[in-house]
């Protein structure tokens, strides 16, 4: 089973993917994990291209990194799109903030990442409160190209995740001659 995890920043991607990869033993990728180590979409590209190599059966890689889109995308069973209000998206941006400058991090953050009460921090704020509306239109631009609305769940609220969640570990199911989970 191969999962595309989309959505603006604060949507909750990565719990999403942590979930899904717990309760089905899917091998997970955080794009983002890659971007704050380096800040190269090039790095990123190159990490993608590695992570899908090594895992031809099962993966799931959450993140929006257009450079890469076209790696991942068309080999997606399931695309899931966290779409959330920019208000939303915002406060959970700052509590996230808050709670790394208080030493709680995210597994998916490098040890060594550091968030400044800036003016970058402010100007990642902007793009998270714009974000929605220019995601809407390039990532359904990037589901029609590689024709896959069909495969697309669009998840609003939680109800939403707990069905995505539920559908994908029902589609999912062991295979004892492989010894491992299969779509």
């Amino acid at each position: 089973m191969k999962i595309v995890i989309i959505g603006d920043s604060g949507a909750g991607k990565s719990t999403l993917a942590r979930k899904i990869s717990e309760k089905n033993g899917i091998p997970v990728f955080h794009q983002d994990t890659v971007w704050l180590k380096t800040l190269s979409k090039e790095a990123v590209r190159e990490s993608t291209q590695s992570f899908l190599s090594q895992n031809k059966g099962s993966w799931i890689i959450d993140g929006n990194y257009r450079d890469s889109i076209e790696l991942k995308l068309p080999q997606a069973d399931f695309v899931l799109w966290l779409q959330i209000s920019p208000l939303k998206a915002l406060y959970r941006v700052i509590i996230r903030s808050i709670k790394r400058r208080l030493g709680k991090r995210k597994p998916d953050i490098p040890e060594d990442f550091t968030e400044k009460f800036d003016k970058e921090w402010l100007e990642f704020l902007n793009y998270v409160w714009h974000s929605p509306k220019r995601n809407k239109i390039s990532l359904g631009e990037k589901i029609d190209e590689f024709d896959k609305w069909n495969q697309t769940y669009v998840i609003r609220n939680k109800k939403d995740k707990d069905n995505a969640i539920k559908i994908i570990h029902t589609a999912y199911y062991f295979d004892k001659n492989k010894k491992r989970w299969s779509a």
